[in-house]
């Protein structure tokens, strides 16, 4: 979410060949996962988020369950479109 990143850095220690870092907006995912690795390094980015500034805006069944196992569903999209909880 634009403007709540407090540059914490978790995210990009996650999946550094995904994110990037705008000092006006925070972190950012510069390009999507390509690979099962990449994907489960995307996932954790999001997890480990400490102002849930990262949010899943696609509607991939297997993406959004491995998101709620992990306790991020209110972080997709697809099942809070508005973001609330």
């Amino acid at each position: 979410m634009k403007d709540t990143c407090i540059t914490c850095l978790a995210p990009e220690q996650e999946a550094p060949e995904l994110m990037g870092l705008d000092e006006a907006t925070g972190c950012y995912f510069r390009r999507q996962p390509q690979t099962p690795e990449e994907l489960e390094h995307a996932i954790e980015a999001v997890r480990v988020s400490c102002v849930a500034a990262l949010r899943y805006a696609g509607n991939d069944p297997a993406i959004l369950e491995r998101l709620r196992a992990k306790g991020e569903k209110f972080q997709c999209d697809a099942l809070y479109p508005e973001g609330d909880i």
